[in-house]
């Protein structure tokens, strides 16, 4: 168990994707010697343009610059081991390094943009989560002192709608908890009060700031 968390804690770590940058020119440079009798000199930079984007993608900035200062060391080794009849000119090999070195830059450069577009949204998704849970905290902080009021505490929205109801308002108008939600507000009243109640809440509403009815009593 502890190698376990051990080698967790070496796989997360700063260093891992530079490891694995360096292993992704190894593997790519005994590829490139096992197929070295069939290609020759062609294809100098195919299997070091693999490298280097797998390690910007996986790694970013840092290991794909890693991995092309070392593809261009592997590859210029190989292009002294060939024979001067099968190896291109040195001219022909400068540019093709200073091509291979433009390409591998932006890889890198691009790597680097996924990755911190990555951290981003994780960084964005952790707030959003964060701010979901302090919300949820919040209402259920609001509910345990409505329901904690000795008072009956009711809220309606515009078209008279029961939105809020503590648990004392449901005592005392014989409710089952929640029952009132969703419900309209002119069940708690006598019927000869429900048209005034109508009046009030079309005036309450059509004015921008907050009233409190206080002359329209309940059952």
């Amino acid at each position: 168990m502890l190698e376990k968390l051990q080698l967790s804690k070496f796989t997360l770590s700063g260093k891992s994707p530079y490891l694995f940058a360096i292993l992704a020119v190894l593997l790519m440079a005994g590829l490139r010697f096992l197929l070295q009798p069939i290609l020759h000199s062609a294809a100098l930079f195919i299997l070091p343009t693999v490298a280097v984007t797998v390690s910007a993608f996986y790694g970013g900035l840092g290991p794909g610059l890693l991995a092309t200062l070392l593809s261009i060391a592997f590859t210029w080794i190989l292009f002294i081991q060939q024979t001067i009849t099968a190896r291109p000119s040195l001219a022909d090999m400068v540019a093709g390094l200073i091509v291979f070195a433009t390409t591998g830059l932006l890889v890198s450069v691009l790597g680097y943009l996924i990755q911190h577009g990555k951290k981003y949204s994780e960084s964005l998704l952790t707030e959003l989560q964060r701010r979901n849970d302090e919300l949820r905290l919040s209402e259920l902080t609001n509910r345990a002192l409505l329901d904690a009021s000795a008072q009956g505490v009711v809220a309606v929205d515009s078209d008279g709608q029961i939105k809020i109801a503590n648990e004392y308002l449901h005592k005392m108008f014989g409710y089952e908890p929640n029952e009132l939600i969703g419900q309209s507000v002119a069940v708690l009243m006598d019927e000869t009060l429900q048209h005034q109640y109508q009046l009030h809440r079309r005036e309450f509403f059509s004015k921008a700031k907050s009233k409190i009815f206080t002359d329209i009593p309940m059952n």
